[in-house]
């Protein structure tokens, strides 16, 4: 892999709730790949991304919207040089996202800032772009593609498939390859688009740093300690969870349940039934840190718990990075059988499974963790080691660069 480059195209890095594509990106270079990365939002600081996340800004790109010199300077050469491809490119755009105003004015919108990309991925005789998420960044890549004439492949993962598809046959077409984080993805997009050839979509999973997520509990709790975490969006269930914890301590169960979240868009509903079920002494709500401190939330938990579910938007996880976070920290895992999360809890074998939006099956659940110290054990090892099977970061990575490079 020696003396390869590589642009990774995302919307915004680094993000907190985008961990694993940090631990991508640093595997990468880990591996010896000469690595620019092109954020199309310039984000905001934050003290709770690792310090091996902040590294990699140096090789981050923050490019301005519209008025640049940097654009200006792109936008002449390609116009000058490539006018009827630029013409096509944005006809292409039109076409496809006559039905989404939205997303078409969005495109339209980076569609400067993708020119300024593309010159800059030239100069520098980048060969190979890989974008992370099927909307946005994947439509930059595919400009840059077509401007420098190279490979383009993306990383679809969730909502980016489920919710937003505008395009998206069109670029699984032109792609290289398509990488998809689960099985349940990689279906899903050879039965909505059959003319595709399944060999254009491979599944590699998310890698896991088995190293930074090892469990070091010391001794059972005093109190039953149920832990979740994600970001406040309707699909992470979170309303189920607390409809659980309320009939937990009707049954006068002994818990305490920790949410560590990160602010979202169903943020207002979730605290609104937390206040109205009362649930204050038995749950509490964590704001955001960092993944060096969320380790010691692990440790001293007794169950993950994260009932998904499939929103009326067709909004749903992939397979949540915070259950394989959980297997890895040897805790038993609760959750759904949703999209991808069946590839990886096998109900009574490395977790439970409930039905979505069932919070007394969810209950019933936890309450049987809660009373099976023997069951916790059982299944907080089976998943330890499906995880150190399945997504160790190193070899899921080397996949990813064969698939990339081939």
């Amino acid at each position: 892999m020696t003396e390869k480059k590589i642009a990774y195209v995302t919307s915004s890095f680094p993000i907190l709730t985008e961990t694993f594509i940090i631990r991508e990106i640093e595997e990468v270079k880990h591996k010896g790949i000469d690595i620019e990365i092109f954020s199309l939002k310039n984000v905001k600081q934050n003290k709770n991304i690792p310090g091996w996340g902040q590294e990699l800004i140096s090789n981050t790109h923050y490019l301005p919207f519209l008025f640049s010199v940097e654009i200006l300077k792109a936008a002449l050469f390609y116009i000058t040089n490539k006018p009827l491809t630029i013409i096509k490119l944005i006809s292409e755009i039109i076409r496809t996202h006559t039905k989404e105003p939205d997303m078409l004015f969005k495109t339209l919108a980076v569609f400067p800032k993708a020119l300024s990309i593309s010159l800059i991925v030239k100069d520098l005789k980048i060969k190979k772009i890989h974008a992370h998420w099927a909307t946005i960044p994947t439509t930059v890549a595919w400009i840059v593609s077509k401007l420098n004439e190279i490979d383009f492949t993306f990383t679809a993962h969730a909502w980016d498939i489920f919710k937003y598809d505008t395009m998206l046959e069109d670029k699984i077409a032109e792609a290289r390859k398509v990488i998809t984080c689960t099985n349940f993805n990689k279906k899903y997009l050879e039965e909505k688009f059959a003319d595709i050839s399944p060999d254009k979509i491979v599944t590699i999973y998310h890698g896991m740093d088995l190293h930074q997520f090892k469990s070091d509990k010391k001794k059972a709790n005093r109190i039953f300690t149920i832990l979740s975490i994600g970001r406040l969006a309707e699909k992470k269930g979170f309303h189920i969870l607390l409809q659980a914890c309320n009939i937990l301590k009707k049954k006068q169960i002994g818990f305490t349940c920790q949410i560590v979240y990160v602010s979202g868009e169903f943020e207002k509903e979730i605290f609104e039934l937390y206040n109205y079920l009362e649930l204050a002494g038995y749950v509490q709500f964590i704001p955001e840190m960092t993944q060096e401190k969320l380790i010691d939330y692990y440790n001293n938990a007794d169950c993950f718990i994260l009932p998904c579910i499939v929103t009326d938007s067709g909004d749903r996880d992939g397979i949540p990075n915070v259950i394989l976070e959980a297997l890895a920290m040897e805790l038993p895992v609760v959750t759904t059988p949703i999209s991808g999360i069946p590839e990886v809890i096998k109900d009574g074998e490395t977790g439970l499974l409930v039905e979505p939006e069932n919070a007394e099956e969810l209950a019933a659940a936890i309450a049987r963790v809660y009373s099976d110290p023997n069951l916790r054990e059982k299944l907080g090892k089976a998943g330890r080691d499906f995880v150190n099977q399945h997504f160790e970061i190193s070899s899921n990575v080397e996949r990813l660069l064969k698939v990339i490079f081939s």
